[in-house]
């Protein structure tokens, strides 16, 4: 019997190559977009700090409170920066989902045909090994009776 030879067997390991590529971009695009979160809750923290650290001054000058208010300021904006750079970066994830999906679909399916390909083989395999017991078996049998008719 000839061993299993799937012919698409490059294809699927060209889908499955293509899949493992789209699984990396989405782990970086994640990667990126919990970087983003993490720089926003710095952001706040230090932004808290700050406020604390003024606010607590015992006398407060018009410097003080004009620096308070450009620090908000600047808070504000750099937040308002990073939540669209999220927006941005979910939209980018929610399509790279799509792509990791489809991609994974495109490999289970020629994995589907190989498997099936394979179970034929293996019932065909199955059906010579019996074809080929039987023949010796016979084989046996008719020379066992040879054997006796010749009387040895």
């Amino acid at each position: 019997m000839k061993k299993f030879r799937f012919p698409l067997e490059s294809v699927r390991a060209w889908r499955r190559l293509l899949w493992e590529q789209e699984e990396n971009r989405l782990e970086k695009l994640v990667a990126e977009m919990r970087q983003i979160e993490l720089n926003r809750r710095e952001l706040h923290t230090a932004s808290e700090r700050d406020a604390t650290r003024i606010t607590s001054l015992i006398t407060l000058t018009t410097k003080d409170l004009a620096s308070l208010e450009h620090l908000r300021a600047y808070v504000r904006e750099e937040d308002r920066r990073l939540a669209e750079k999220a927006e941005r970066m979910r939209l980018a994830i929610d399509q790279q989902r799509r792509k990791l999906i489809d991609a994974r679909r495109q490999y289970e399916a020629v994995d589907k045909l190989r498997e099936r390909q394979y179970q034929n083989w293996a019932i065909e395999a199955g059906r010579e090994e019996a074809a080929q017991i039987g023949e010796l078996a016979i084989g046996r049998w008719q020379q066992r009776t040879t054997q006796r008719a010749d009387g040895t």
